[in-house]
């Protein structure tokens, strides 16, 4: 056992001065790439800086998004035939019924100069034919053309 222990004292001496020496040994680095933006000492505000503009180019940023304007209001001549329910000839003039759910039976009537909706004054009332006016615009409305053939 003495021999063993005279054979393995001085390997063991032996590793333990081969490891101090390679630890304080100065080691030249190994020849790695390493680019110029790699090492860069700056603070961390100007690198965020420089990898935004960056990425930036690499990703630009998505359009805006687009602006929904609003539909346009509907037609008063589409909205008049989608109520007008008749024309009655009663004894003081033409009559237009249309659909009111405020209305006593859920109908109105309209002559000549009332005000059907959004500004529109009745103008006239004919057999086929009503006119509105609001301000300077005027429609004239043929009851009985189909919804797509409304003249202007």
């Amino acid at each position: 056992m003495k021999t063993l222990w005279l054979l393995m004292a001085p390997l063991v001496a032996g590793g333990f001065g081969a490891g101090w020496l390679m630890i304080h040994e100065q080691v030249a680095p190994a020849a790695t790439h390493v680019s110029a933006h790699a090492i860069d000492l700056r603070r961390g505000g100007d690198i965020a800086a420089m990898s935004r503009a960056r990425f930036a180019q690499l990703h630009p940023p998505p359009p805006p998004a687009p602006t929904i304007d609003a539909p346009p209001p509907i037609d008063i001549a589409v909205q008049f035939r989608q109520k007008l329910t008749a024309i009655e000839r009663g004894s003081t003039g033409p009559i237009a019924w249309v659909v009111d759910p405020d209305a006593e039976m859920s109908r109105r009537p309209i002559h000549k100069g009332q005000i059907f909706q959004d500004g529109w004054i009745v103008a006239a009332i004919e057999d086929q034919e009503i006119v509105l006016r609001r301000r300077r615009e005027i429609r004239r409305i043929n009851v009985f053309d189909p919804p797509d053939a409304i003249i202007q």
